[in-house]
């Protein structure tokens, strides 16, 4: 299990640093429409048992990537 973390519009995958979660991949987010992101990022990611967050832009993406795949 990883836990995928999504920072904001103007953050850095740095931002995550101060939380300590299991198996953390703070993720470097290059800026593509929203379902092209998620179908992206979707294919990428392995297993079914991660947790993914985000803040402000990063919880955007994380929605679409919801819905593209539940």
């Amino acid at each position: 299990m990883s836990t995928y973390c999504l920072h904001g519009f103007l953050g850095l995958p740095t931002d995550w640093d101060p939380f300590a979660f299991t198996n953390k991949k703070a993720i470097s987010m290059k800026y593509a429409p929203f379902w092209e992101w998620a179908a992206n990022f979707n294919r990428q990611v392995q297993g079914k048992d991660n947790i993914l967050i985000g803040y402000s832009f990063g919880g955007r993406l994380a929605l679409h990537a919801l819905i593209d795949d539940p």
